[in-house]
């Protein structure tokens, strides 16, 4: 990784600003740089780790990556770019090897992307309950629809279809597609079940999904407040503001169970080694076994992992680890081998010296976690282990 330049944006610096970063491998560093706005808009480096075997230092840092906080992370492995968005209505890419900022998007205060890179789109749920489609390449809106019910907290997709989770669940389609006249067996369009609203259902025709440009629309509404959603294995997994985690069928929508353990809502989840792991407001992981026979339970928990003393509003999986990301001001990785009863937690990085900063977010891109915080800032962290370990095996 070279020296960085200045940002592709043209944010030059008219005055010193003093930025600190603290990771716990390195303490403190300091840069200073200059800003037309008064803040840096690069994601600029700070650490060089390519030959230790310490995992997670803090490589690069832009403690002003956002005028508020940045609630939402995506990246894009191909192209190697992150893409931030948060409450200063913006969303912000930035290249994931140099950290300058490529491009600004303007948008409403965002809530949660979705990213379907084999057809070069981001989607991208705001407070306003916009869903918006881009398209990655050119970064140009290619369609935006409205869910009704408020903000929208959580997206996921279904073979043809788009479900958003806000104040209720709605099942979007596409109406240019060509509908199938008559159902077929082990189709892969529209799942069955009653419209909402008086509407016709819209089968998607067969073969691979198509990119999510024209008309939307929403088919189905489900009553369910959520904020937090997962398709697996013809299930639909949902986070419900009532904290119960239930599963619906994708084929009926109707919810086939209920299950209570948190004790406050569901606001992540996540499938580790063929276990659903979720992650809750009441500090604690739950890791859930899947019904292994027809006629056993939907979901059996088997482990209840604490270690954290806020929000779990992120999950991750990294190889073999777990990592999360929590309200709590920190970002902690757990080895996954073996039982879940035996998951342990392995590093905890502090994202920062401020006791009251947020992590909302992580991702990962190339042997690096990407975090994104309350403070408006974004932290990337090399895994110079892993890397060590690639070197050592070829």
């Amino acid at each position: 990784m070279g020296n960085l330049t200045s940002s592709a944006l043209g944010t030059c610096f008219d005055t010193d600003v003093n930025r600190t970063y603290k990771s716990g491998q390195l303490g403190f560093l300091q840069t200073t740089r200059k800003s037309q706005r008064g803040v840096s808009r690069e994601i600029a480096r700070v650490g060089d780790h390519a030959d230790s075997t310490d995992a997670w230092g803090l490589q690069m840092a832009c403690d002003a990556a956002h005028d508020d906080y940045v609630r939402c992370l995506a990246v894009l492995p191909r192209s190697n770019l992150i893409v931030s968005g948060g409450g200063d209505s913006v969303i912000r890419v930035w290249s994931a090897e140099t950290g300058r900022l490529l491009r600004e998007v303007e948008n409403d205060s965002l809530r949660v992307f979705l990213v379907r890179e084999d057809h070069n789109e981001l989607l991208a749920g705001a407070r306003d309950g916009s869903i918006t489609v881009y398209d990655t390449k050119s970064w140009k809106v290619k369609t935006a629809f409205m869910d009704d019910s408020g903000s929208v907290f959580a997206l996921a997709e279904h073979h043809y279809t788009l479900i958003s989770g806000s104040d209720h669940i709605a099942i979007w389609t596409n109406p240019e597609w060509r509908p199938a006249t008559d159902p077929t067996p082990g189709h892969t369009g529209m799942m069955e079940g009653r419209p909402s609203m008086g509407r016709e259902v819209i089968r998607g025709q067969r073969g691979a999904p198509l990119p999510w440009g024209g008309v939307w629309r929403a088919s189905h509404v489900i009553d369910e407040a959520s904020r937090s959603l997962m398709v697996h294995d013809g299930k639909l997994y949902v986070g419900a503001i009532d904290r119960a985690l239930k599963v619906y069928d994708l084929k009926t929508l109707e919810c086939i169970e209920t299950l209570v353990h948190h004790e406050r809502c569901i606001w992540s989840m996540l499938v580790v080694n063929q276990f659903l792991v979720t992650g809750s407001a009441d500090f604690t992981l739950g890791v859930w076994r899947f019904a292994k026979e027809d006629g056993e339970p939907a979901l059996q928990l088997v482990a209840s992992l604490g270690d954290h003393s806020g929000w779990i509003v992120q999950l991750l999986s990294y190889g073999n680890k777990l990592v999360t990301a929590c309200l709590d001001g920190f970002v902690r990785v757990w080895d996954t081998h073996g039982d879940p009863v035996d998951w342990r937690r392995v590093k905890v990085i502090e994202v920062s010296e401020n006791e009251e900063n947020e992590v909302y977010s992580v991702a990962a891109i190339d042997n690096k976690l990407v975090t994104a915080s309350s403070d408006g800032a974004i932290h990337v962290y090399f895994d110079a282990r892993q890397q060590h370990e690639q070197r050592q095996s070829q």
